[in-house]
C-alpha cells in the first residue's frame, strides 16, 4: 500500500541519469567522515549556483548533501538552488533534501518558505518540493500552546485531500507524520486513504499515549497501536501473530519484547504454542528465541514441520552466543522469507554487525529488498531502535528517489564502519 501511495503518485525523472560512480561514493564519504574531500574548483567559484548546470544530477545530489552535512555551503543557497529553472530537477530537489541536514535555528526559515511557497503550486515538481521540505522541517512541539510559524504551514497541509487529487496524498501523509498526534479521519476502516492515515498519525507518535484500539483496523494499524498505548493488551494484537502478512508477526513479537516482562512473555509463549497452525508455531519459536531465559531455550515441538525446521534451528541455538549468531544469518541468506524474521532476532539478541551485514553486504547482495523491508514491512522501526544516535536517517514518509539515496548513504556509513573498526558514540565512524 505504501509504495502506491508514496511513490506511484508523483513520477519525475529523479532516478534516471548517470549511473552513481565513484565519485559520488567520495563525496558521500567526505559527508560522514569530513576527511579527503574530492577536488572541486566548483565548490569554492563565485557562481557556484549557475556552475551547477554542468555537473552530473547524482554526482550533484552527493555533493550538496556532503557540503551540508559538513556546514560547507550556506542554508540560502541551497534555497536558492532549489528555485533555480536552468539546473536540473533533481539537483534542485536534492538542494531541499540537504536542508535537513543542518540544526533547525539555521534551516527553518528557509524550510517554511519552501512548504508555505508550495501550497499555491500544483506542477508534479514543485509538489515534490514541498514533500522534501516537509520532510526536512523538525517536528514541531504539539504538546506547546503557542501557535508557532511551522504549525501553521503544517496545518495547511493536514487537511485530508480529495479523492480525485491523489497527487496531495503523499505530501498529507507526510504532513500527518510530521505534525505528531492523533489525526482523525473520516473514511472508515478499509479506505486507502483513512487508513494510511491513522497509520501515519500513529507512526508520528514520539510518546506513548492513549490510543484508540478498533478490532476493523488492519493489523500492522493495531499492532503499531498497540506498542505505544499507555493500556497495552496483548490481546489487541493476538491475530498478528499468525498473520500472513509480511512484517506483521516480527513488529508484534518486537512489541511484545518492549513492553511485557518475562513471565507474561512465558504466558504468551504458552498461549501460541497451544494454538493452530504454521503461523502461530512460528511466532512460538521466534519468541522462545527472542527470550532464552531461564537456563536454556524452550523445547522445539517434536511435530515441527519441515517448513518451520530453520525457525526449529533458531530456537536450539538461543541459549548459545557463538552458533545462534551464525544460524541466522545462514538461515537468512538460504531462505529469504525468513530474513525479516532473522533480522528481528539478530537486532533484538544484540548481533547489530550481523543484521548491518545481511542488509548492507560489502559484496553482493542483500538478503532482502531493504527497501520494501523498511517501508512496506516497517522494518524501520526495528532498525531505527538499534542504530547509533547521530547515524544517517531514513524518510519512512519519502518519496522513492530520496530513499535510494538515504540508502546508498547508510550502506557507505556502514562500509566505512567496517573498514575503520566501528562506530563510536553518536554514530561518528571511528
Amino acid at each position: 500500500m505504501m509504495r502506491t501511495l508514496m511513490c506511484g503518485v508523483l513520477v519525475v525523472v529523479l532516478l534516471a541519469g548517470t549511473a552513481w560512480g565513484d565519485v559520488v561514493d567520495a563525496w558521500i564519504d567526505y559527508g560522514l567522515t569530513g576527511e579527503d574531500r574530492p577536488a572541486s574548483a566548483l565548490v569554492e567559484a563565485s557562481d557556484f549556483r549557475m556552475r551547477l548546470r554542468g555537473v552530473d544530477p547524482a554526482e550533484a545530489e552527493a555533493m550538496l548533501w556532503a557540503l551540508a552535512r559538513r556546514g560547507e555551503v550556506e542554508p540560502q543557497t541551497l534555497l536558492d538552488v532549489s528555485m533555480l529553472a536552468r539546473i536540473p530537477e533533481r539537483t534542485r530537489l536534492a538542494a531541499v533534501m540537504s536542508l535537513a541536514e543542518y540544526p533547525k535555528e539555521e534551516s527553518y526559515v528557509y524550510l517554511l518558505a519552501l512548504v508555505a511557497t508550495g501550497a499555491a503550486e500544483d506542477s508534479v515538481f514543485e509538489r515534490l518540493v514541498t514533500w522534501r521540505a516537509i520532510l526536512a522541517m523538525p517536528k514541531p512541539d504539539m504538546r506547546s500552546v503557542s501557535i508557532s510559524p511551522d504549525k501553521m504551514v503544517l496545518a495547511h497541509w493536514v487537511q485530508e485531500p480529495s479523492e480525485e487529487d491523489r497527487g496531495l496524498w503523499p505530501l498529507y501523509l507526510a504532513a500527518v507524520y510530521q505534525v505528531g498526534e492523533a489525526i482523525a479521519s473520516r473514511k472508515p476502516p478499509g479506505h486507502e486513504l483513512g487508513d494510511a492515515t491513522r497509520l501515519a498519525s500513529v507512526e508520528a507518535a514520539d510518546v506513548w499515549g492513549y490510543r484508540f484500539m478498533d478490532s476493523e483496523r488492519p493489523a500492522l494499524e493495531r499492532v503499531l497501536t498497540t506498542r505505544i498505548d499507555v493500556n497495552f493488551r496483548v490481546v489487541d494484537m493476538r491475530d498478528a501473530f499468525g498473520s500472513d502478512q509480511p512484517g506483521v508477526a516480527e513488529l508484534a513479537l518486537l512489541t511484545v519484547q518492549e513492553r511485557l516482562g518475562v513471565e507474561d512473555r512465558a504466558a504468551l509463549l504458552g498461549w501460541l504454542r497451544a494454538q493452530e497452525g504454521e503461523r502461530a508455531m512460528r511466532s512460538a519459536l521466534l519468541l522462545g528465541t527472542l527470550n532464552a531465559w531461564g537456563g536454556g531455550p524452550m523445547l522445539v515441538p517434536r511435530d515441527l514441520p519441515e517448513s518451520l525446521d530453520g525457525y526449529g534451528q533458531l530456537l536450539r541455538a538461543s541459549d548459545q552466543a557463538e552458533a545462534l549468531p551464525h544460524v541466522a544469518v545462514q538461515f537468512a541468506r538460504a531462505d529469504s522469507s525468513a530474513a525479516g524474521a532473522c533480522l528481528l532476532v539478530l537486532l533484538e539478541r544484540g548481533y547489530f554487525s550481523e543484521a548491518m551485514g545481511l542488509l548492507f553486504p560489502l559484496e553482493g547482495e542483500p538478503v532482502l529488498d531493504v527497501r520494501d523491508w523498511l517501508v512496506e514491512e516497517r522494518g524501520w522501526h526495528l532498525l531505527e531502535k538499534h542504530l547509533p544516535e547521530g547515524s544517517p536517517g531514513f524518510w519512512l514518509y519519502g518519496d522513492e528517489a530520496v530513499q535510494a539515496f538515504q540508502l546508498r548513504v547508510l550502506k557507505r556509513w556502514w562500509g566505512l564502519a567496517v573498514e575503520r573498526g566501528g562506530v563510536a558514540e553518536r554514530g561518528v565512524i571511528r
